[in-house]
């Protein structure tokens, strides 16, 4: 059985304030609508997620509650201020490092440039990465958690693109 991850850029934030640190900016209207409809698309994708591993912002917190709340999850929400900002590398060894070999699938919420940066590297593409875009991917069956990389061999097979609140890419019946 091969294993899910959930790549996903947090939703739209609101604009800084004066003393506002970035760390703490919180999701706009739109961005917890674009979470909502992000959510109602993964499931009609029938995918699960049995973890979630996000950066302790304000922004990828409530990106991640949304989602576990709106596909009703009650998949662990493991926070890292380490991915506040972090490279796509560092995404992928969060996986690793956070995930038990039972479960199958886990949603990853960051920041860009790093979880777009794994997108496309993964994709081996140029991808668009608005707020809110969900990349899906299958790793191979043999694999362990702690053997997905940036450089995983093979590469993790995309499977899906959830990008403006619609589902942009599926994969095909076989």
């Amino acid at each position: 059985m091969s294993k899910t991850v959930i790549l996903m850029r947090h939703a739209r934030a609101e604009d800084a304030r004066i003393g506002m640190r970035d760390f703490d900016r919180c999701l706009t209207g739109d961005g917890r609508v674009m979470t909502h409809k992000a959510a109602t698309h993964l499931q009609a994708l029938g995918v699960t997620f049995d973890r979630i591993i996000a950066s302790s912002s304000a922004r990828t917190k409530e990106t991640a509650e949304i989602m576990a709340a709106s596909v009703g999850s009650s998949a662990p929400l493991i926070l890292r201020d380490n991915l506040y900002n972090a490279s796509a590398d560092t995404f992928a060894l969060s996986i690793g490092q956070e995930c038990e070999d039972d479960e199958a699938s886990v949603l990853v919420v960051g920041h860009n440039p790093g979880i777009g940066g794994l997108m496309c590297h993964w994709a081996e593409e140029s991808l668009f990465v608005p707020p809110a875009t969900l990349a899906i991917f299958e790793v191979a069956a043999d694999q362990q958690w702690n053997a997905v990389r940036l450089h995983t061999q093979p590469l993790p097979k995309r499977v899906g693109l959830i990008q403006d609140g619609a589902i942009v890419r599926q994969r095909k019946a076989p």
